[in-house]
């Protein structure tokens, strides 16, 4: 039953509604619980030439070696970005693709 949908926010309930037709105004709304009070004094210092994938290395999300590949071309091409690559993940093609970031010569920068 809509009765039993979840949603985070009356926004998301609102446009579930307009795009599917459906009334959940039944549906009960949990906000994510995240404490915000404890980031609101944190002093950023954010590094926006570093980029991040999470998630499990399998067959079909290929895209983590594509974009080793890119981080190589833009350190090599332009030394002075120093372009970090963070990956965080496990599963069979783990192997594979430490063995090609090393290949690279890219464990420099790719984590």
């Amino acid at each position: 039953p809509l009765e039993n949908i979840f949603f985070m926010s009356q926004l998301t309930q609102e446009k579930h509604t307009l795009y599917l037709e459906r009334d959940f105004s039944k549906s009960p709304i949990i906000p994510v619980a995240i404490d915000v009070q404890r980031f609101q004094n944190v002093i950023r210092n954010p590094n926006r030439r570093k980029i991040i994938s999470i998630g499990n290395i399998v067959n079909f999300r290929t895209y983590m070696f594509q974009i080793v590949d890119t981080c190589c071309d833009l350190n090599k091409n332009h030394p002075d970005l120093k372009i970090e690559y963070h990956i965080y993940g496990d599963g069979p093609l783990r192997k594979k693709l430490v063995d090609y970031i090393n290949s690279k010569s890219a464990s420099e920068f790719v984590f």
